[in-house]
């Protein structure tokens, strides 16, 4: 599998009590199955950038040993200048720590079907996983998912714009261990 700047990752954990609270929270409110409760972005073909305790920079192989499940899924129609620029934006959060407040917020969100709470704040630097890789996107190219403004955004956003939305995304794999 040959990554390129800007794939997006999405992951269910195998282990982690807090990913499983994620999904089952997240089962619980939405219509639709929620398969995955992570999210991290492509820097190049080794490297992957996600938002864990701190914004970070990971082995994209070592961290998808960590999974259950995950899919890998491309935008068909975005340039590499673009591509880039993604990846750069994502970079300058690098550091920064988890945005806890934005993952409460989320949770009332869900509870009263609504984007009112997570659109409160505005502030890129309190970030969790998912509106990481959604800002970056949303910022450098207009691109949302599952037409969800990004401060909103949640792993299961970018499976359902890659399965709703074919003919601008490819699943480059989709794995789940045995």
């Amino acid at each position: 599998m040959i990554l390129k700047p800007a794939d997006i990752i999405i992951t269910a954990d195998k282990s982690s009590w807090f990913s499983k609270a994620i999904l089952v929270v997240l089962n619980f409110f939405q219509k639709d199955e929620v398969r995955y409760q992570h999210v991290m972005m492509a820097v190049d073909n080794e490297v992957c950038i996600e938002a864990l305790n701190k914004i970070t920079f990971n082995i994209s192989r070592d961290r998808m040993k960590d999974f259950k499940r995950f899919k890998v899924i491309r935008h068909k129609e975005i340039t590499d200048v673009q591509r880039e620029a993604i990846v750069k934006r994502a970079k300058t959060l690098s550091g920064l720590e988890y945005g806890y407040i934005r993952l409460v917020l989320q949770f009332f969100d869900q509870a009263f079907n609504t984007n009112y709470f997570t659109k409160r704040i505005k502030d890129p630097t309190y970030q969790i996983c998912s509106s990481l890789v959604a800002w970056s996107y949303d910022v450098e190219t207009g691109i949302r998912f599952n037409g969800v403004n990004w401060a909103a955004c949640e792993p299961d956003d970018f499976d359902d714009e890659s399965l709703r939305n074919d003919s601008n995304f490819e699943t480059i794999i989709e794995w789940e261990r045995g």
